[in-house]
């Protein structure tokens, strides 16, 4: 059955490539429709009973036969890209396959990506400016004026690697993603082999699109995918995902899609330990602005969140201190743990947001002078007479529980009660921050009156 629609497949699209009246093309790209649904039929109704071969089959014959010129046989493209998805989005297809057939996918969709959303890949950036040399002939000027045109509605800007697509992502792109999450989610991916290209790819996406779109989160799973592999065998390369990754997260985080900033909470989860070492070095310094930024983010979005929205006593339980840790309970402190049974589906996303927050906190904290507010008095570098102010976040979680504002002062109880597992509290300043906890205790709101006796508990 599959033979006999590749047979019909290939003789319709040779008819549609040699037809230069629109009439006869159109009937012809109708009849490769009609190919294309029926491949994807076939496919959809009987992944679960192809054997390897059949498998093999089938998307030898799509990666070959859907490349058309500089894209994709538009009137397969649609239904073909859908059908290989299908096909690798069940696993044990997509375990079966060799090393080398891996790449061979992973290439093709990455690369098909890359063409849709006219990404450039690192070593095409630094030829350009040698390539623009050279032409000096009228053919040269020509391509000299395309490469600029192509390249010019690409700069960001801010200057830099950072690039500003118009291009939008496709039905046809989002199905190659969702295909290379699949082949990424391989217990057995030769991810390594084709790393490079792989983030290449996902970070070109995630730089050339501004807004929000429903691929986003399939990019960041990929990458998570990735980043999970390569965290201690290619540090360079997770130094660079870091960079990127950051200010994503901050300008993406708004967004209401759960499973989104699930994805996202995993990312940062990964690249924190590169990150922390990136801002005490001398080269952070971007970095470290990101950062900032992305605590700010944080906390804006979580203060303007609804009660039902935060973490609520609730959600938790209180483990005996002399106790052992339940292994049951990744999501636990020494004296606070998330309910394994909780109703909330949103609890684990929940309790990582002030778990993040603290762990901004430690991390600006421990590179001492960070961000801008301090590069301000550092400009003063010859009067030595003049303290230079450290801004200080942990005390800014204490100026919020302090505060008047209720959502300012819970978020801020939430936080020092991760804080502590992070941090350990000058004795000097002990006794004023459990002075400032101790009128918290006394606040009008419950909930407020309840996490700071967990925050002084802890």
């Amino acid at each position: 059955m599959y033979e006999t629609i590749f047979k019909a497949a290939v003789l319709e699209k040779s008819l549609y490539t040699k037809q230069s009246r629109s009439t006869l093309r159109g009937a012809s790209g109708t009849r490769l429709q009609t190919c294309g649904a029926v491949l994807r039929a076939a496919v959809e109704l009987g992944v679960e009973y192809l054997k390897v071969k059949t498998v093999r089959a089938v998307y030898n014959h799509i990666i070959d036969i859907l490349p058309s010129g500089e894209g994709l046989c538009e009137p397969l493209s649609v239904d073909y890209v859908k059908a290989l998805r299908v096909l690798f989005q069940y696993a044990p297809h997509t375990e079966h396959l060799l090393s080398d057939e891996w790449e061979v996918l992973v290439e093709f969709c990455c690369t098909n990506v890359k063409s849709k959303l006219g990404l450039l890949d690192e070593e095409e950036e630094e030829e350009e400016p040698e390539m623009e040399v050279e032409g000096r002939s009228s053919r040269g000027r020509e391509t000299m004026l395309l490469r600029e045109g192509s390249s010019a509605s690409r700069r960001s800007a801010a200057g830099g690697s950072q690039r500003q697509f118009t291009a939008k992502l496709t039905h046809e792109s989002v199905q190659l993603l969702m295909c290379l999450r699949n082949l990424l989610a391989a217990p057995n991916a030769p991810i390594l082999t084709n790393v490079q290209l792989i983030c290449d790819t996902l970070l070109g996406i995630l730089r050339s699109q501004h807004t929000y779109h429903e691929a986003h989160q399939h990019v960041f799973s990929s990458l998570n995918f990735v980043l999970n592999v390569v965290t201690a065998n290619d540090i360079a390369l997770v130094n660079k995902v870091s960079d990127e990754v950051v200010p994503i997260v901050s300008r993406l985080w708004g967004t209401k899609t759960p499973s989104l900033k699930d994805e996202m909470i995993i990312s940062l989860i990964h690249c924190h330990p590169h990150i922390r070492a990136r801002i005490r070095s001398t080269d952070g310094r971007v970095l470290r602005t990101s950062v900032e930024d992305l605590f700010e983010n944080l906390c804006s979005e979580y203060i303007a969140r609804s009660d039902r929205e935060i973490l609520q006593l609730d959600d938790v339980t209180f483990p005996s201190p002399t106790g052992k840790p339940d292994p049951e309970i990744p999501l636990s402190l020494r004296s606070i743990a998330l309910r394994t049974n909780v109703q909330n589906a949103r609890a684990e996303q929940i309790w990582m947001i002030p778990s993040l927050i603290a762990m901004i906190v430690e991390m600006l904290d421990a590179s001492g002078d960070s961000g801008r507010r301090s590069r301000k008095n550092s400009e003063t570098e010859g009067n030595r007479t003049k303290r230079q102010r450290m801004y200080d976040r942990f005390g800014e979680m204490m100026r919020f529980v302090r505060s008047n504002n209720t959502p300012r002062k819970l978020l801020a109880l939430q936080v020092i009660t991760f804080l502590a597992d992070l941090k350990g509290i000058n004795e000097h300043e002990f006794s004023s921050i459990v002075q400032d906890l101790l009128e918290a205790c006394s606040d009008d709101n419950s909930a407020i009156t309840a996490w700071a006796f967990t925050s002084i508990g802890r």
